[in-house]
């Protein structure tokens, strides 16, 4: 009986997987990635820096292993500007 429901089981699981991924991607991931589209340079650049403290935070509070954070450089590349420096951190 068992051997028989395994691989229904199964099925179900990873269509459970697939509409749970769905639902994350159209209630958090495309709103995201579809306003980013108008950000201006500046706002990118805030959401890098933030998007590195979150993932920082985020492996402090998780005991993972800390391969994120400190000092930031952030530098800018447009086709009007080419590279430019932001912020870079001061090395002693």
């Amino acid at each position: 009986m068992i051997l028989v429901c395994a691989p229904i089981i199964e099925k179900a699981q990873k269509e459970l997987e697939e509409k749970i991924d769905d639902i994350i991607t159209e209630k958090f991931t495309s709103g995201l990635v579809n306003t980013v589209e108008f950000f201006n340079v500046e706002d990118m650049v805030n959401m890098a820096e933030s998007l590195i403290s979150i993932t920082n935070l985020q492996r402090h509070i998780t005991s993972s292993e800390e391969t994120v954070g400190g000092p930031i450089d952030v530098a800018v590349i447009t086709k009007a500007d080419g590279f430019k420096w932001i912020k870079q951190k001061t090395t002693r």
